[in-house]
């Protein structure tokens, strides 16, 4: 084979030239392309009264819950995480504070501020839908911090029938509307958003959870539960041992965990173990996190950690839709009581043992 050295003339010539000026157009393309488009999206603030510590960011992307570590400086931090499409980003600052929740996708730079002492008001920069959670939340700030349940989602009722195409209006759904009682609503309201207006990584999981809500799996009987409670320890919950048994599904925070306390501590203690036994089960995302919490206390019902949250195999059953939540079940197992309300579940038992603490 000779591979030929000599000159190139006329349509050679032509043809390389055209080939380089083609290649120098797509590189430029190329990198047009890439500065053009941000690989992230940011999520900033200043909280007036948060003074340093650390700053976890949730989100769901490619498949998955991410969570990204920060550190407040002076109320100020700044936080990088990667969605192609518009996600529900979950932000903790403080286990005193509610989380603040925005919308974001790459190339997105999200401005948060707001105040520890009012940490309903907080005000958001950045895009439509991010706004507008922030919008509702100081708007309906009042039956918010008062969890008039009733109130707050005849709101986000009216915001969801006036905004069916905005993605903020689903944000506002998965984030402030109370399902349990109101699971045909939450269904109807989830109808009525544009399919464009509902993003999987939005959403997350919003309607699945919802349809075993109002299914009958949700509400059947339950059976012997096995869980993890520290280096070759299990706690296990059999319905037939007692009366009646509280399930409490909790999160790492400390946010209402006192009053949680305080309510099924007024039943452990007055009630026999053959009458009514509580069990705690974390949903923490790590042991550490489950450990931070309840090394601080002092409680008299069986405290476990089950590692995957809602979507652990012991768990998924159970169809729990937020945290915290709480299952009343008699003997047989059967369940008296589904919701978020601490108080209705131990109202639910004292009812059904004709006590009142």
């Amino acid at each position: 084979m000779k591979i030929y050295t000599g000159p190139i003339r006329g349509a050679g010539r032509r043809f390389i030239g055209r080939m380089c000026v083609w290649m120098v157009a797509v590189f430029a393309a190329m990198m047009a392309s890439g500065c053009s488009e941000k690989e992230d999206f940011t999520v900033s603030g200043r909280i007036e009264g948060l003074v340093s510590g650390q700053v976890t960011m949730y989100y769901y992307a490619q498949g998955g819950m991410k969570s990204v570590l920060g550190m407040a400086v002076d109320g100020k931090f700044k936080l990088h995480g990667q969605s192609a499409s518009p996600t529900l980003v979950t932000l903790i600052t403080s286990p005193s504070q509610p989380p603040y929740y925005v919308v974001a996708s790459n190339g997105e730079s999200i401005e948060i501020e707001g105040k520890t002492e009012n940490p309903l008001s907080w005000t958001v920069k950045g895009n439509k839908p991010s706004k507008a959670l922030a919008d509702f939340v100081r708007d309906n700030a009042e039956a918010i911090e008062a969890g008039n349940y009733s109130s707050i989602n005849s709101a986000v009722a009216r915001y969801v029938t006036s905004h069916k195409s905005d993605i903020g209006a689903a944000a506002i759904l998965v984030t402030r509307f109370h399902v349990p009682g109101y699971e045909m609503l939450a269904d109807s309201l989830l109808r009525l958003l544009n399919i464009d207006a509902r993003p999987t990584a939005v959403m997350q999981n919003f309607g699945s959870i919802l349809g075993r809500q109002v299914s009958s799996e949700a509400h059947s009987d339950l059976s012997t539960l096995s869980v993890y409670a520290g280096p070759d320890s299990l706690v296990r919950m059999t319905p037939s041992r007692q009366s009646y048994a509280l399930v409490a599904f909790t999160s790492e925070t400390r946010v209402g965990r006192d009053s949680i306390q305080k309510r099924i501590s007024l039943l452990c203690d007055s009630l026999p173990v053959r009458r009514f036994r509580a069990f705690e089960i974390s949903l923490a995302p790590d042991s550490a996190s489950w450990r931070a919490v309840v090394n601080s206390d002092s409680v008299a019902w069986p405290q476990a950690w089950v590692p995957g949250g809602v979507a652990a195999p012991q768990i998924a059953r159970f169809s729990v839709p937020r945290l915290p939540y709480f299952i009343v079940c008699d003997s047989t197992g059967h369940q008296l009581y589904r919701g978020s309300s601490i108080t209705a579940a131990t109202e639910e038992v004292e009812r059904r043992l004709g006590v009142k603490f």
